[in-house]
């Protein structure tokens, strides 16, 4: 969306803003989930052995299932061979599907939240992996969003008790730590299971990661990785968040059952029957901080990654950045102007109005006011391209988006009250669309510097 023409940005904020898009789109190529996994799979075949076995089951699940799935199949012997590959791919609905191959399930289904279809690629995926013996071979391709994309509720709870149970956290504002460690307690596939499920097969877990840290345990919950929480850790978490009240009757019973040793804890990261499964994270915030940062110098910046590990409440992470576009431009410091300073991790937002917005959305907002007159451009982006519940990956702003928002009647500080970042940020032409991009390794964050001022 354009900016409005009386405050539209001046020349050295409009190469800024070309400069910020190039500079991203780097660091999304360096996390190409199809290329990733294609060289993954290359490495596989040389160091866990050639040999064809009887059968590959894939599963797959995640906003980079699709591209997964392509790029791993583009590694494997040609049809040729004697190898049967037969699976399911779990990915987004809207998101682009699986491109022609009629060996595996494409399955698209819900996210951020679980649905019907969510529940039968995961019963699917449990039924393979039940059915696998010890000359099978077992690929688990995992990227962010599986938690929603595979879900089969413990016996006893319905999809809908797991939807209802995530939307509570995301209203509270809590990590996904938290949740994940809920949700492995309500499922049957989670917190190592499916690994269970596949047992004695050997399996490779293949993961694109969008967890701070590239956590296994937290990465898509963790389906093939032993867990150390507890239903006791789940209740504490759910009664210091005031949740036990907020959830259906069903969950909260199933957590205290499990705390009074009724059932069966999730199976530990000791457990021998994950002793087959083998873990490789291909790429994380990490590596694409770092192509952005690459990126950024060879555009004529001084580049610096800050941290790839950083969280916290959207708009305080926004007030963040502008600050270290302010020092920057003001004093040069970490950096002389011209100058790229490149963060990633993941905010969270406490939702406390009706609008419309994501965390990224948020983070931008939150810097407008503090930016104003600054050489300085800000940019916020989910590396999936989707931010929240809105077509926008982010936000992109400027020196100049105050003077914009003064122009069109813009509050800032009322759009955030309101967390309605998404209508702020489209009224002054500062919202960033790239659409599904088809990996995910959570968001980044760039801060332009122009000059000293």
């Amino acid at each position: 969306m354009d900016p409005p023409k009386a405050y539209a940005p001046s020349a050295a904020e409009k190469r800024r803003r070309a400069d910020a898009r190039a500079i991203l789109r780097a660091g999304l190529v360096a996390v190409d989930a199809r290329v990733l996994t294609r060289r993954a799979v290359d490495l596989l075949r040389r160091t866990r052995g050639g040999e064809v076995r009887r059968r590959l089951i894939v599963l797959a699940a995640g906003k980079a299932a699709a591209a997964m799935t392509e790029g791993l199949l583009e590694g494997l012997p040609d049809r040729g061979s004697d190898l049967q590959v037969l699976g399911v791919v779990a990915h987004p609905v809207g998101s682009p599907p699986l491109a022609g191959d009629v060996r595996l399930e494409a399955v698209p289904a819900g996210h951020p939240f679980p649905d019907a279809a969510s529940e039968a690629a995961g019963r699917r995926m449990l039924e393979l992996a039940h059915g696998a013996t010890r000359a099978d071979r077992v690929i688990l391709l995992l990227s962010g969003g599986a938690s929603s994309l595979m879900t089969v509720p413990a016996a006893g709870l319905t999809v809908g008790d797991l939807r209802s149970t995530a939307a509570a956290f995301s209203r509270a504002g809590a990590p996904i730590t938290e949740l994940n460690a809920v949700r492995k307690h309500l499922s049957a596939v989670a917190g190592g299971l499916l690994g269970v499920a596949a047992a004695p097969a050997e399996m490779d877990v293949l993961a694109i990661s969008d967890v701070v840290g590239d956590d296994l345990s937290i990465i898509g919950s963790g389906p093939a990785y032993g867990d150390e929480s507890t239903y006791d850790a789940c209740l504490d978490i759910m009664t210091r968040r005031g949740l036990l009240d907020q959830v259906p009757p069903g969950v909260a019973a199933h957590l205290r059952r499990g705390a009074r040793g009724t059932l069966p804890e999730t199976p530990r990261p000791e457990d021998p029957r994950l002793a087959g499964v083998r873990h490789h994270v291909l790429a994380g915030t990490l590596q694409a901080c770092r192509a952005m940062a690459a990126a950024a110098g060879g555009q004529g910046y001084r580049s610096l990654v800050l941290s790839h590990l950083l969280e916290g409440e959207a708009r305080e992470l926004g007030v963040f950045h502008a600050g270290l576009g302010a020092a920057a431009a003001r004093a040069g410091v970490p950096v002389e102007p011209p100058c790229a300073l490149v963060t990633g991790g993941e905010a969270t937002v406490t939702i406390q109005g009706p609008g419309l917005g994501g965390r990224n959305q948020e983070t931008c907002l939150a810097a407008v006011s503090r930016l104003s007159g600054l050489p300085v451009t800000f940019l916020s982006a989910g590396t999936d391209g989707v931010d929240g519940p809105t077509e926008a990956a982010g936000g992109l702003v400027d020196g100049g988006s105050a003077a914009r928002a003064a122009w069109v009647g813009l509050d800032v500080d009322a759009a955030l009250a309101a967390n309605d970042a998404h209508t702020a940020l489209a009224a002054l032409g500062d919202l960033l669309v790239t659409g599904p991009t088809g990996t995910n390794v959570a968001d980044v964050r760039l801060v332009l510097v122009g000059e000293r001022t």
